[in-house]
């Protein structure tokens, strides 16, 4: 899940969205089911156009991530490691745009998943 903290008035953090509700932005499944190289998500902010991209990869042979939209191509999508696992997240200024295309690729730049069939 993602979200974004804010802290009220009596110093505690709590998931809040723009609007001040308590809402995740997105989230997607945990822990990935045996079988998955990646497992991910898309959630925007509806007023703020701003949309994430987000996910686990558990194909420890992936070594890039990249986002495509149908306007979008992002190439420089962080790979995050936290306690022997990784996570790609990316913020862009936009609306989620479908279809929406996440491939990973090995350290060689072979294509090693997609989400949409080509």
């Amino acid at each position: 899940m993602i979200g974004e903290l804010s802290q009220n008035w009596l110093g505690f953090w709590e998931i809040r969205d723009k609007s001040g509700n308590e809402n995740a932005l997105s989230s997607t499944y945990y822990p990935p089911e045996k079988g998955d190289e990646i497992t991910w998500s898309a959630g925007g902010e509806g007023e703020t156009e701003t949309a994430y991209y987000f996910g686990q990869v558990i194909n420890p042979k992936i070594n890039k991530i990249t986002v495509e939209t149908k306007e979008n191509f992002y190439e420089d999508v962080p790979l995050i490691t936290s306690n022997e696992n990784r996570f790609f997240f990316k913020k862009v200024n936009g609306q989620v745009i479908t279809p929406i295309n996440i491939k990973g690729f090995s350290n060689t730049g072979e294509l090693l998943f997609s989400t949409l069939l080509e």
